[in-house]
This record gives C-alpha cells, structure tokens and sequence, in this order.
C-alpha cells in the first residue's frame, strides 16, 4: 500500500527549491537545485526526488496544474536546468497551461480539487484556518541567486504551507477523497488510473454512461410525460405555465437560464424558475411549533420516475435502490452512491458532460415545483400557514387542532406524485429573515441556514470565515435571547471569531494600505480601536485606485501571524467591540423584531 507524502515548491530565476513532508508533519526532504551547473550533465541537485516518492502518493494543494508539472521537469536531466524549470512556471502562472508531461512516476491527489466554488488559495485557508498568513518578503522575480539567509527563510514559509497542505487533507480526508476512491472502483480497471484526476462528477457520468453522450427525448415527449398535469394545476397561473412551454419549446433549453416568475400564493411570495420553487411571506417571522415535509430524493426520484436518463435509467435506480440498502452497514460507499445520484441533475446543465441535456433538466424541474406547489396548496387550503417553501420541502405552522389532516394530505400526494417519498422534522421554533436565512430549534439542536447564520455552528475554512461572533451573538440572541454584548464579551479570548480574511481579486493590483504602499495578497484584520497602531487595506486597481472592502471595518489591526499568538490582554485592548455590537444589530433588524429592542 502506497504512503502519503505532502510537498510544495517555490521557484525563483536562478533558485528552485521542493519542501516534502511526512503526514505527521516531519521533513522527508528538502531539495534546491545545483545553482552553479554549467552544463546538464551536471548534478542538479534533485537527484534524489525519484527514490524519494516511489511507492507514494504525492498530495499538494493545486499540485495537478502546477507542481505535478514542475516536479516531473526535475525529475528529467535534460528538462531540469533551472531556465527551462523558470520558463514553464510563468507559462504556468501567465495561465498558459504546461506544455509538457506530468511523469508518470507522480501519482498524486490534489487537495484542492472541487473544495469550493470561489476556488480558494491556499493562503485564504490558512488565514480562515487563524494560521500564520505572513509571506517570504523576497520577490519572486529577483534578478539574482538567493543568499544562504534568504533559502533559509524561503524553506521556513514553503514547509509552512506543506503543512497547511496536510491539514487540508485530513480535514476533505473521509468526506471526499475516500468517497472519490469508492467511485474509482466502480470504473472498469482499464479507467481508474486515468480518473484518479477526475472530479467526481465526470466519474459519476461515466459510471452511469460509460462516457458516451446520451440524447434521449425531446420536446415531443414533455407533454407525454407530463400530460396528466401540464395546465392542469389550479393555482398556477398561464404565464407561468406559458414560460414553461417556451423553455421546453427545444432540446436547447438553455435559453431559460435565469428565466422566473414571481406570484402571490398561500400569504407568500412565490418563485418559480429552473432554480426551483421558493417562497415565504413578505416579512420575517417567529413561530412555535412547526413541522417541515421534505421530498426524500427529490431530483433522483424524478429522474427515475421521468426516465431522464433514458436507457442508463435503470442502471441510476439500482444505485438508488443499493444506497437505501447499504446506508448504515457500509456508510462510505452509500456516500459514493449518494454522490453520483446527486451529480446527475447538474450535469444535465454542464455543456461538457456526457450527460449533458439541458431539456431533461428543466422537465424534471417542473415536475418538482408542479408536486411541490400541489402540496402546499392542499396545505394551506386546509387551513395550514405556509412558513417556507424551498426546492424540495415545505414548512408549516403545526395545527393540532386539525386531527392530523395534514398526514392525510400527504399520503394522498404521494400516490398523485409517483416516485415521490415525504419525510417530515418537527421543530419547536422557527424564526425567519427571508426564505434563504432562517434558524429552526429542535430541542438543544440549532439548524441554520442561509448567509447571514450560517457560520453560528462551525469554522468555514474553505469559504467564507469572516466574523463569525457577529453571526453567533445574532443567533444567540435571536434564539436564547442572549444580550449581544454578553455574547461578545463571553468570546473575547477566542480571537478566530472576530478576524476578517482580506483578498483583492484577480482584476486588481493587490491590496495596499491608506499611504499607497503594497501588502500581502491575503490578509487578517480586526476592528481596532483609536487607540491602537490601526490601519486600513483597500484594493488596488490597475489605474491606482482604491477600492474599498465590503463590510470590513474602517480602522483595521493588522495581524498576520497565528491569531492564538496574540496576547488576551493586548487583545481586549486592541479590538472594537462597539463595532462588532453595531454589526449584529444592524442585521438584527431583518430579522423578527420581537426579540430585542
């Protein structure tokens, strides 16, 4: 069985140096090249790389666009003169892509592979990770060999993103990369190696397909499949109905990307687009007991029901079936099962897949907002309030006074509906901003979601980890009815959750201070008060300018290194709290008012 190793490099004009780690941590090897070589047939200083990682799996961080192929040009004599190694980085780096080969000798995973839509840099997760952030002041582009010192230096800051590396790793370890394996070996074994660096959803289409495209019905078939509801839902009116024979007018129903209508209906606003139906009342609320009906598998049932996936259908519902079978005995290959059955529907929409047909998309779609509609109509109908209606569930003011009518109504929906399962949560409290930002109370357990609590319950290291005391003292007040100061000053010492993780974009020149002058590309600030050294980081434009940062504070502690090795006493004495408090407060007021005055 092979082992892991960790590494990362850095690459200068005259000096390239590799940093590999063990998964504890330790230095396996540390690797510069030969900067005085005349010729390639000297040393060049990697020899040892090859012995180093045979029988290993390499693991970086982006490693598959650039490492792997930086690594594979040293480990080859005639391609690892340090020109041709400076050469291929800024074709690289320039998004030129690499010209060459990855050797076959690196078998590598990526920890960077599918961990967040705004594809995050390493230096962002370690900064929402409260780790050291502080960057190698020497240039990259330095027009000279690196001193004794400066090497030292560039293997301290490179071994510290190894190790940021490994901590990433463990962290996606069971989540993703052992499911990512249990798909590999559902592939034939002629496949596996070659998708050992694809994304789980191109493995998931060739499970299904065996990577060949499947067309399977047009628009002579909606009205076939969908003819016992198409107009006849009472409730939806003909310009919705009207939108949904244009969008499912072609095979090329793309040109309904974007496309909604907006209707009143059961004392909400209503949604219906290719986003799904959404609705909730116009203003925020607070209720008591509620009960929550979620389709189980919306889109999966559907798709079987709809036969969506033509001839590869029954193939898609025997991995259905196979997950409901095995997942409490064999939790992690349910999980790969999982996974390919809720790829499927995305990749209706993604142009470069196999699966690709954008018609099946949007009919399974509407069939969900057709039976999703149906029963909150018969729901409210029956005298229940409608709280919030999101894609595949609805939420409602628990009545029991009603003798369970609404059990009964759910049952009779379910044999409307083919192929559809209701499950039901009950909660104690709900409280709602918008359809997108609520908090549900069962008991001791606290479900959140939508962007403005979202982070209440944990660190979200591969996104967005900005403020998080904001969010906790807004749902500990909204829920427990936690004073907000009390909240602040009860997590005073724990300095993460009040840090705020600072990048320009790819658009901009960097981030520079209010005297013009350059900083980090990734920085942690605080709200600060007066009387501390405070600063403030804009965004720098390519003409110059300053571009503010949304939602940052206006004088900001600038702080780089780990936040725990800031002392708690300089702390309390740096940090605003008055901004911190005025935050909360200001987002309280989307929320129910009856909760703080």
């Amino acid at each position: 069985m092979k082992t892991k190793l960790f590494y990362d490099m850095e690459v200068f004009k005259s000096d390239t140096l590799i940093v590999f780690k063990n998964p504890d941590g330790s230095i396996a090897g540390v690797f510069w090249n030969n900067r005085d070589r005349k010729t390639q047939e000297e040393p060049s200083g990697f020899e040892g790389i090859p012995d180093l990682i045979k029988d290993k799996i390499l693991i970086g961080y982006n490693n598959f666009h650039y490492d792997d192929c930086i690594l594979s040009l040293t480990m080859n004599q005639a391609t690892s003169m340090q020109y041709v190694i400076k050469a291929n980085n800024d074709k690289i780096i320039a998004g030129d892509g690499f010209a060459g080969k990855v050797s076959p000798d690196i078998d590598s995973l990526d920890t960077m592979q599918q961990i967040d839509v705004s594809h995050p840099s390493l230096k962002q997760i370690e900064a929402n990770m409260g780790r050291s952030i502080v960057e190698s002041k020497i240039d990259f582009n330095i027009d000279r060999p690196l001193t004794d010192e400066e090497r030292k230096e560039t293997e301290f800051y490179c071994g510290n993103d190894v190790s940021a590396a490994i901590e990433v790793y463990k962290l996606r370890e069971y989540g993703y990369f052992e499911t990512k394996k249990q798909l590999i070996e559902m592939l034939p074994e002629e496949q596996r190696e070659k998708a050992k660096k694809w994304n789980t959803t191109t493995i998931a289409a060739t499970i299904l397909t065996g990577g060949k495209a499947t067309v399977w019905w047009g628009p002579e078939m909606v009205r076939k499949l969908l003819g016992k509801y198409w107009r006849n839902v009472p409730g939806i009116p003909d310009e919705v109905w009207d939108m949904w024979e244009e969008l499912t007018a072609s095979p090329e129903a793309t040109m309904g990307k974007g496309k909604s209508k907006k209707i009143k209906a059961f004392g909400c606003d209503v949604v219906l687009g290719l986003g799904g139906l959404h609705g909730a009342p116009s203003k925020p609320l607070r209720v008591g007991k509620c009960r929550h009906k979620d389709v189980k598998s919306m889109y999966p049932s559907a798709i079987c029901h709809l036969r969506a996936l033509g001839d590869a259908t029954p193939v898609y519902d025997q991995i259905r079936q196979e997950r409901i079978r095995i997942k409490h005995s064999d939790p992690l290959k349910a999980a790969a099962l999982k996974l390919i059955l809720n790829s499927v529907y995305g990749l209706f929409k993604n142009q470069y897949s196999t699966l690709c047909n954008p018609l099946a998309s949007s009919i399974v779609c509407i069939y969900g907002m057709i039976s999703l509609f149906s029963l909150c109509r018969e729901l409210d109908a029956a005298g229940y309030r409608i709280i919030n209606i999101n894609t595949d569930g609805v939420v409602y003011e628990d009545r029991p006074e009603l003798n369970g009518r609404d059990d009964e109504i759910c049952s009779e929906w379910e044999k409307t509906f083919d192929g559809f399962q209701l499950e039901t949560d009950e909660f104690d409290q709900w409280i709602q901003k918008d359809v997108n930002n609520y908090i549900a109370v069962d008991g001791d357990n606290i479900t959140v979601k939508g962007g403005e609590v979202n982070k209440y319950l944990e660190n979200k290291y591969f996104s967005n980890n900005n403020a998080r005391i904001i969010q906790i003292a807004l749902v500990d007040k909204l829920v427990y009815g936690t004073p907000v100061l009390t909240t602040l000053m009860d997590h005073i010492d724990d300095h993460i959750l009040w840090q705020y993780v600072l990048k320009a974009g790819s658009t901009f020149q960097g981030v520079c201070d209010s005297n013009g002058d350059l900083q980090n590309k990734v920085n942690r600030v605080f709200a600060a008060t007066e009387s501390c050294d405070y600063t403030r980081l804009y965004k720098l434009r390519a003409d110059g300018g300053k571009v503010n940062f949304p939602d940052a504070p206006d004088r900001m502690f600038l702080w780089n290194e780990d936040v725990n090795d800031i002392p708690d006493d300089q702390f309390r004495k740096i940090i605003d709290i008055e901004h911190y408090y005025t935050m909360v407060n200001e987002k309280l007021k989307g929320w129910p008012q009856d909760v703080y005055g």
